[in-house]
């Protein structure tokens, strides 16, 4: 566990609850056995909005590093990856990502597509009840933190997510303990 600063507390042990897409053969880092047929990705817009069955049925059943060449895989990987469809791959994998906002806010412009790398078998866990602005307020008074809604950039359009870095950082540091906390998988919908 880290050494907390003289002047830090200790925040109770949080949990994470991940919200994963469908997948019919388990959750391995493959593409599903049969795409088309997933209904569930539909009920996620992010995947919906980018979803080509055809591509996808191409590469059934195949796992994410089949998708060979690293320019080809990020444009190949099924919409679901985004999304956290490769949740507990049993391998290591990277894919490029953009910041949603790079191409249309002038104070995200500078952030450029990265390389995003999945160790084995982990989660890429978006916190929501924490970073959604609606809901920190309520989990920083919750816990008696600093989070100030006056400190939010003036982005020039609207947004439900925290954009604070000082307030971002309070968020990812809240007491998430890998020798203790717990993950909890949910999909959006049982189907």
């Amino acid at each position: 566990m880290c050494e907390l600063h003289e002047s830090a507390r200790q925040l109770p042990t949080g949990h994470l609850s991940v919200r994963v897409p469908w997948h019919d053969d388990g959750w391995k880092g493959t593409v599903c056995r049969r795409p088309s047929q997933n209904a569930a990705c539909l009920i996620l817009n992010r995947i919906r909005d980018v979803r080509n069955d055809e591509l996808e049925e191409a590469s059934a059943g195949r796992t994410i590093l089949e998708l060979d060449d690293q320019e080809v895989r990020s444009s190949r990987l099924p919409g679901c990856i985004q999304e956290r469809g490769s949740f507990m791959a049993p391998f290591d994998f990277t894919r490029m990502v953009s910041h949603p906002y790079s191409g249309t806010s002038a104070s995200h412009k500078h952030f450029l597509p990265t390389v995003y790398r999945h160790p084995p078998y982990s989660a890429a866990c978006i916190p929501f009840l924490w970073m959604m602005s609606e809901t920190a307020i309520k989990k920083a008074e919750d816990l008696g933190l600093d989070y100030r809604p006056e400190f939010e950039p003036e982005l020039g359009f609207k947004t439900i997510w925290v954009q604070d870095k000082l307030r971002c950082r309070t968020c990812f540091e809240w007491g998430c303990h890998p020798s203790s906390s717990k993950l909890l998988q949910h999909t959006e919908a049982n189907l």
